[in-house]
């Protein structure tokens, strides 16, 4: 399958959700500052290499933007969901349930911190 290139407006609305400058994407892509302005200056498709192009989607989905392919509404963007379940909020060893303290007995100094106020 082919991956068709970024579009100008899915750039900015990418960095936009990640709260990035220009500069940011340019620094974490390692690509020139008037690469990415030029590339979102355009109207539709940007004018970046092949190369470039892969550039800034790396960096961007590496962050967690999600692109979306043009499916009738245009293309878009998106963050992606954690994948990563959130840890328990267990303040110490005495207060996991029973089934808690048997399966992190081993890891109990890595897994749980003891709150003394």
């Amino acid at each position: 399958m082919k991956i068709k290139p970024l579009t100008s407006a899915q750039i900015r609305a990418a960095r936009a959700l990640l709260r990035w400058s220009a500069d940011d994407l340019s620094r974490i892509s390692a690509l020139g500052i008037n690469t990415i302005r030029r590339a979102e200056l355009a109207e539709h498709e940007t004018s970046m290499t092949a190369a470039n192009d892969l550039a800034v989607r790396r960096a961007l989905e590496t962050a967690g933007v999600e692109f979306i392919d043009e499916n009738g509404g245009g293309p878009g963007v998106r963050l992606r969901k954690r994948h990563r379940p959130k840890a328990p909020k267990i303040l110490n060893f005495a207060q996991a349930r029973k089934s808690e303290r048997k399966r992190y007995q081993g890891k109990f100094h890595a897994l749980f911190s003891i709150v003394e106020e």
